[in-house]
Order: C-alpha cells, then structure tokens, then sequence
C-alpha cells in the first residue's frame, strides 16, 4: 500500500488566541488561527463541537460563559429602559447602547446572535450632502438624500445640522457657506471736532458716527468698541476736559448744611466735609486756588474775639432786631445786650441766623415808626424820608457787614407748621421755633436762640449770650 496514513484519529491541539473579537472564532487550531464566524460561545460551530465531544477537554477552558436561556424582551418596552427581561424580571437599569443596560450590553456582545434578537437594530448610516440647488434662506444640507426642510440659522445650515457638521471638517467645509470676511474697522478722531460737537466725533473707514456724544464727544457705541480694543485708546479721541465754573452758594441756601459750592450754576449736593465744602470740591478748589473765595474762613489759633469757623454761632429773634434798630436809628432802646450782640455779629466776632422776615418786620418797624407823628412816639418823617433811612438801616446792618445767615422754610416744613394743632405758641412763635429747629440740625448750624420773648421755648435772653460768648474760648 502506497497511500499516507489516515488523520482520522489525530487529536488537535487548541489553544486561546490572544486578543480573540466577538466576530472569529477565538481557538488557534495546531498553530493556525481559525477565521471560521463564531457561533456558540464565542467558538464556530466546527470547534465547538469537536471539543464537545472530546472526554479530554472541557468546553468552559476555551469557550465563553454560556448565555442564561431566561433572557428575553420585556411585555412592554419603555424608552430609556433596557430591553432585556432576565428570569422572569424586570431590570431597573437604564439604556446605555442599543436599549440595553451596560451590563447586558457586555454580555451579549459575546454573543452576536441573542444581541441582534434582544437589541435594537443598528440605526442606519446618515450621509450628509450639499443640496443641487441650494435655496437662499434654507438649509443647505441633503440628509440621506432629502434636503432639510429648515430655515438657516448660521452659514446657511440650521442650527441642528450647524451642531452635527461644525466638528468635521471635509463635511462642514464643503457644505456650509463660507465665511463673511471680516472687515477690519479703521478709526480716526474728526479734525473739526470743535468744543462742542452735536455728533459723535469718531470717524469709522472715513465716515463721520451720527450718534449723539455721550462722554468728552465720543458716543456711547464707540465708547465700548474703543475702550475694549487692543489698538486704540480712547484718550486718542477724547476732547479736552473742560474745567468747570465753581461759585459760592447765596447764604440763604447754604441752610441745608450741604456743600457751599455751585457747579457750572447747580448747586452741589454733598454733605460737608471741610470748611463748608464737600471733599471733591475742596480737592478742586484746593488745586485751582480758590479755596480763600469759595470755602469759609480756616480754623486759627485762640486770639481775642475768634477765628473762622470757631466763632460762636446764635439764632437771633426779630425783638432782638427791633432793640438794635431803635437804638441806631431813634437814639436809644435801653437794651444794651441786644445791641451788643448785633454788633459782635456785623463786626464778624459771631455769626447769626436770622429769617428773611425778620429782616423786613425789622424794615417795616423803622419806616413805620419814623413815618408816625411826634406825639406818638414816632418823628414824623415823610414817606420818602422814612423809605431811605429804613432802607440805609437795612443795607448797613445786614447787607454791608456782618456774618449774617438767612433762614427760611421749605414748603414741606412750612406745611406741617401751618396744617398742625394750635398750642402753647402762637403761629409765628411756631414758625420760628422750626426755623431755628432746621438751622440747628445742619451742620455749623446755631447753638443758642437769642430772645427776649420768655414764651418762646429753648430761647435765651441776649444778656445770657453775651456771657457765654465773652466765657467761651475759641478752638485751636
């Protein structure tokens, strides 16, 4: 006999492939890999079997674990829940890939067919394409051959297919439109600004802005756009700072106790800080050289009558006025401390608050009195006569010397006086007494209220000013 001897009864050696895929066979057959499709276990059919039958090999060494027969679809399939229903339960897993939990998903996965019958069927492949004739408005893109139906959002794709393409390129570039260049913006400041423009005075690639100028001419768009760029500094555009027109404030409207200083003719509304001005206004003021015009006198040191704002500070009642006035104009009041303490404040050793209408009682009681007969107390003067000496009274006391400040009532005060229960007071009484009452609370506002009235509440006799202020020593 010439024939080779038989391989029937040779027994095959099988061994692991190393990295062994879901899709071969996972056995290396006496040194040659096997190709054959897995079917059972990870192992083709043929494999599988001849190790089945083999008394000498054990199928769990070579082949996977074998799949649980209890595995099915679950009765009713929710979305989001995975699909397999194992032994009769179930899971409370979610879905991870193809409606199966992740560990469902890892078992099958071993296992092609049980996956393909409890998993979802693979989604099919999108291709994305540019339509043939590309309408303006609309989508640009053909999904699996069909053109979107949407309106373009940004470079004429909607926004869903902006989101699925902008990451691949060879898709995205072919398809959407391509970029609106940028046009770099080149600005200059206008030549015949002037101190004043009506308009903004950017000009943008050589055009003049029309908006309305909101800060030193520029307006408040290219304000921003200037401000934030790395090429241009809006100190390159702006005018001139204009320095603004400081005033004093009339006495009568530093009664607030705020700052005595007007801006540009409005009144500053800050509180005090230093001899009569606000910070910022002293700083100002303090820079320009105008502090010996718009703030108060500075404190000094202790001398004989006082100094700045260390003079004693009085509110002075309308009788006071009347004893000074009949004592200059008639002669004689027999009321020494009152004209002493009207002549401390026209000499400026005090300073005195007083209502604008006490300055006119006091005017009327002059010219009324100089305008009465002989045999009345008066001197019988004519109306022109008592006109100019009352009027000369007025201008010499409280117009041409003295540290004199005006008082009067804001609407508001004066409503609350008028409008309140009648008591101890008297309605003019009333009046003053919440005059005084709203100087007092400023601040360098009056301490004591000199009067001879002793109905008046809080008030002082002029005698007791006189000696507190002679008693009193200036601050340093």
């Amino acid at each position: 006999m010439f024939a080779l001897p038989s391989e029937q009864g040779r027994k095959h050696v099988f061994a692991l492939k190393p990295n062994p895929t879901s899709a071969a066979c996972r056995l290396i057959v006496n040194g040659e890999p096997c190709d054959r499709p897995s079917q059972r276990r990870g192992l083709c059919l043929r494999h599988y079997t001849s190790i089945w039958q083999r008394p000498d090999l054990d199928l769990d060494d070579y082949g996977l674990a074998p799949l649980p027969q209890r595995w099915g679809l679950r009765v009713t399939l929710f979305a989001g829940m995975c699909r397999v229903r194992e032994e009769g339960t179930d899971g409370p897993e979610k879905a991870h890939a193809r409606g199966l939990c992740a560990r469902h998903y890892k078992i099958l996965h071993t296992h092609p067919g049980r996956l393909d019958e409890l998993a979802k069927a693979r989604a099919p492949r999108v291709t994305y394409a540019r339509r043939h004739r590309p309408l303006d408005g609309h989508c640009r893109v053909a999904e699996n051959g069909v053109g979107c139906a949407q309106g373009a959002d940004v470079r004429g794709l909607c926004q869903r297919h902006y989101d699925a393409l902008h990451r691949r390129a060879d898709h995205f570039d072919t398809i959407a439109r391509p970029p609106t260049p940028v046009v770099r913006r080149r600005c200059e400041k206008a030549l015949d600004a002037g101190d004043a423009p009506l308009v903004c005075l950017v000009l943008a690639n050589g055009l003049r802005c029309c908006g309305a100028p909101a800060m030193r001419g520029v307006c408040r768009r290219h304000h921003r756009i200037l401000g934030n760029h790395r090429d241009y500094s809006l100190a390159d555009f702006y005018l001139p700072e204009r320095a603004s027109v400081l005033s004093r404030k009339f006495d009568e409207e530093t009664a607030d106790g705020l700052c005595g200083v007007m801006e540009d003719g409005a009144p500053c509304a800050r509180t005090v800080h230093v001899r009569g001005l606000c910070r910022a206004r002293y700083r100002v003021a303090e820079i320009r050289g105008q502090l010996e015009v718009l703030a108060l006198p500075a404190r000094s040191r202790p001398n004989v009558h006082g100094a700045g704002n260390d003079r004693p500070h009085d509110s002075v009642d309308k009788n006071v006025l009347y004893d000074h006035a009949d004592h200059k104009v008639f002669g004689s009041s027999g009321q020494d401390a009152s004209v002493s303490l009207v002549e401390s404040i026209r000499a400026r050793q005090a300073r005195g608050s007083i209502r604008l209408d006490a300055v006119k009682s006091t005017y009327g009681h002059v010219r009324y009195r100089l305008n009465r007969p002989s045999d009345d107390g008066g001197r019988g003067a004519s109306e022109e006569e008592a006109e100019a000496r009352a009027r000369g009274y007025v201008q010499e006391t409280f117009y041409r010397g003295g540290a004199w400040r005006f008082l009067h009532l804001d609407p508001q005060a004066f409503g609350r006086v008028v409008a309140g229960q009648a008591g101890a007071l008297t309605l003019e009484d009333a009046l003053e007494f919440q005059t005084y009452q709203h100087a007092r609370v400023g601040r360098g506002g009056p301490t004591m209220f000199a009067t001879r009235d002793t109905d008046f509440p809080e008030g002082v006799h002029p005698t007791h000013v006189m000696r507190q202020q002679r008693g009193r020593s200036p601050r340093a």
